[in-house]
């Protein structure tokens, strides 16, 4: 989970007390009400949902359309209310929400409840699309100008850069963050240190993948 933290553009942008000023070439992406899904958006979407069915028992999961796309920061809230309109009394959490129940039928209404509420109202995609080249630039500058300097002023002196080719398939996702490697192999940080560093030093540079509310 960690390895893929680091990978991730959307979750870890993190807060720096380094420069804010967004790079040339990150344009922001549409205000929800303007977002239209690409092929690659829904193919996703179908995947997620596969990953939650099977995750949850769900042997023949319904098909569901979208009513709407959301923004990840309003996700929580409108798939409480979703299932809350549903019969399940969820209870907002600061980092989501939960429900209690231990009762197996219960669980399984609920797991298909959530299912449905996920499908209706999925979160927006172009968030995590693979990376443009402009974007992978801008992503490796941050890295060598912006992470690597102040995670070394808070103790993480000595990670070694990975070259552009080799971040870039990091990023892609098909090999683990080399710089999640050191910080773990070499640095032994558990979740919680590598969780305090990155809101110290922002890993991702400012702008990119940003949206409107």
């Amino acid at each position: 989970m960690l390895a893929m933290a680091l990978v991730s553009v959307a979750t870890l942008s993190g807060v720096s007390s380094c420069s804010l000023v967004p790079p040339a070439g990150l344009t922001p992406l549409p205000p929800i009400h303007e977002y239209v899904p690409s092929d690659w958006d829904l193919e996703r979407r179908q995947e997620l949902l596969a990953e939650t069915a099977a995750a949850t028992g769900l042997t023949d999961p319904p098909d569901v359309d979208v009513v709407r796309w959301v923004n990840p920061e309003d996700a929580s809230d409108i798939a409480v209310e979703c299932l809350r309109d549903a019969g399940f009394p969820v209870k907002q959490e600061a980092d989501g929400y939960s429900y209690g129940s231990n009762e197996e039928d219960q669980q399984d209404a609920y797991f298909l409840a959530s299912y449905v509420c996920n499908a209706r109202y999925p979160v927006r995609l172009d968030i995590d699309r693979p990376l443009s080249d402009e974007e992978l630039d801008a992503v490796y500058a941050h890295l060598e100008d912006v992470f690597l300097p102040c995670a070394a002023e808070h103790g993480y002196a000595g990670l070694s850069t990975p070259s552009r080719e080799e971040y870039a398939r990091a990023m892609q996702g098909e090999t683990l963050d080399p710089v999640y490697l050191q910080l773990t192999r070499e640095h032994h940080l558990t979740g919680s240190e590598l969780e305090r560093l990155l809101e110290r030093c922002q890993l991702r540079p400012p702008g990119l993948r940003s949206h409107e509310a």
